[in-house]
């Protein structure tokens, strides 16, 4: 049942994200999961890197969950016309947005009140912590280093990768190598300067998951907007903000 209702909260959340940013959490999943699965081949079994009790499946779970439900916590921000104006946020909207990991993760967390579930924990904690940064300058906490789950930590590299490379209407959008250089020089450490590396070389291998993702996404957008899909210019008459986990019960 528990997984039924992640699944619940990501159609519903996928909808929401349709109209700002179609696929964002999909793409951002595809090279999230890439990303650990070359970590896991290539670095984890020979450097001090490991994910706590590791379990591949268990850890692939929840990047993926982590991904696609990373912004879920947007959908109760009171101000929703925020994410259907095509312009950068005044600083007082800037600060209610950040509140998006902590409302995410509790939103999460409903599902499983106890928190019996380490894997519903474990998606909450990356969805709590995506923009947290290594040297503590991140938020909701200022957590540093270690204290940010990896998941976490390659999740939100791959989730500014593909911000700066998608046209929102209001920033400049970057080519991939262009957007690399300016992750590796917004790295706070090692660690992050490590994932931007493999990031890269998945990029630049055309039969790599991420390389793929990158093209197929691209096309994609690149048609919406053709067809003038993309962006909205106004909130949709039945947008409100989400103050409570949907129904997600099911009969036995």
């Amino acid at each position: 049942m528990t997984f039924r209702q992640l699944d619940q909260l990501r159609g519903r959340h996928e909808k929401f994200e349709y109209i700002i940013q179609p696929e964002h959490g999909l793409r951002v999943g595809s090279y999230a999961l890439d990303i650990f699965l070359t970590l896991e081949r290539e670095v984890f079994p020979f450097t001090p890197i490991t994910l706590p009790e590791h379990d591949h499946n268990m850890t692939a779970l929840k990047i993926m969950y982590g991904s696609l439900l990373h912004d879920i916590g947007k959908e109760s921000i009171k101000s929703q016309h925020i994410f259907y104006n095509n312009r950068k946020l005044t600083p007082e909207e800037k600060t209610e947005v950040e509140e998006h990991p902590s409302l995410g993760a509790d939103i999460i967390r409903c599902i499983d009140p106890e928190g019996m579930n380490p894997i519903i924990d474990g998606i909450a904690d990356i969805v709590e912590s995506h923009h947290e940064e290594a040297n503590g300058s991140g938020y909701p906490y200022g957590l540093k280093g270690l204290e940010i789950p990896t998941e976490a930590r390659i999740i939100s590299v791959c989730d500014k990768f593909d911000a700066v490379t998608v046209d929102r209407g209001y920033n400049h959008v970057k080519a991939p190598q262009e957007a690399i250089a300016w992750l590796r020089k917004d790295a706070k450490d090692e660690f992050d300067s490590f994932i931007v590396n493999v990031l890269e070389n998945l990029l630049n291998d055309p039969r790599s998951t991420t390389s793929k993702t990158f093209q197929e996404g691209q096309l994609y957008l690149s048609e919406l907007k053709k067809n003038r899909m993309l962006p909205l210019q106004q909130v949709p008459q039945d947008s409100k903000p989400m103050t409570e986990l949907p129904d997600v019960s099911y009969a036995a």
